[in-house]
């Protein structure tokens, strides 16, 4: 029954070639029977009867899903339920596993109307997990709220109609965040990338006070809290740059940081990556962000013609 359910909840791609020997020998296995919108499931590669570090395999994930690697596993949050592509090996060994995501029991559609900065009760000890995971998220396929922001910058005031028309990188952040610090080489690759395509625009939205010299951007370091002199944090990402956002911020519901979203030319919120890592290079953030960026761009979407097979559930 188990394998059963398992059967029809995900869905499995692959893509067969005589030459697949290398990639076919590694299996994806899943510790749950399916995915669930806003909770992580927990799965991990294994050749034979041996477990892989999923750091050692080469894999891409394709779709709006957020996710995490350690040593031992491979962590998935979906964050709709359209389909997640998981392609492992290179291209001439490719095998892609297709997940379907299912929505989750645990979320309630009047969240989406609980005012900023209340919680919805009561809540049990799995509710609340699964609202402080909706709560980071619930902008998802949403339009973007309207706000007013006065850019003391430019001297202009900013309306949530600064996304209409292009697609756009909306990047939270403030001074002291260490993963928002590690991100930002990442961010600037990034941002060069697409430094030639008007249609796409990158936004920082930072919550300390920041100012312009020499062209270059600057936050201003935290001297009242400070006994030691503290040069101030010389930014360099290429991004326009809005000081003083925490009410953009709170318009947008953020509470984590950093906090990368990808909204459309239609002002809608297409992608959501919260946190960044402090102790590696953030490429695999900007490669996602990348990723949706040229989904929009090209107007693609992930194949559905996916064919139904089993996939190994753990118990």
């Amino acid at each position: 029954m188990k394998q059963l359910f398992a059967l029809l909840l995900v869905l499995l791609v692959f893509s067969c070639s005589p030459e697949q020997n290398v990639a076919e020998e590694i299996k994806l296995v899943a510790q749950r029977e399916y995915l669930q919108t806003f909770d992580w499931s927990v799965y991990y590669f294994k050749r034979g009867n041996q477990k892989l570090n999923p750091k050692e395999v080469k894999f891409d994930l394709i779709g709006n899903v957020e996710h995490q690697v350690s040593d031992t596993a491979l962590w998935i949050m979906p964050l709709d339920t359209s389909h997640i592509l998981i392609e492992l090996g290179e291209v001439s060994e490719k095998r892609t596993y297709g997940l379907r995501a299912v929505a989750n029991h645990l979320i309630d559609s009047s969240w989406y109307h609980v005012p900023l900065g209340e919680m919805p009760t009561p809540l049990d000890k799995n509710s609340f997990k699964a609202w402080v995971n909706f709560s980071q998220f619930r902008i998802l396929g949403q339009q973007v709220p309207e706000f007013r922001h006065y850019d003391y910058l430019t001297l202009d005031t900013i309306t949530s109609d600064i996304f209409r028309g292009k697609t756009t990188l909306l990047n939270f952040w403030y001074r002291g965040c260490m993963p928002c610090m590690a991100e930002m080489p990442a961010l600037k690759k990034l941002k060069e990338e697409w430094a030639h395509n008007e249609e796409v625009q990158f936004i920082s939205v930072c919550l300390d006070s920041i100012y312009i010299q020499h062209d270059s951007v600057f936050v201003q370091s935290d001297r009242i809290h400070s006994t030691k002199p503290i040069p101030d944090y010389h930014v360099e990402t290429g991004f326009r740059h809005i000081g003083g956002g925490s009410s953009i911020a709170d318009s947008f519901m953020v509470r984590a940081y950093p906090t990368n979203l990808i909204i459309d030319q239609n002002g809608v919120a297409k992608k959501v990556m919260v946190g960044a890592n402090p102790d590696n290079s953030n490429d695999h953030l900007a490669k996602n962000l990348s990723m949706e960026i040229k989904r929009i761009q090209e107007g693609k979407k992930l194949n559905q013609e996916i064919s139904v097979n089993n996939i190994t559930i753990v118990d």
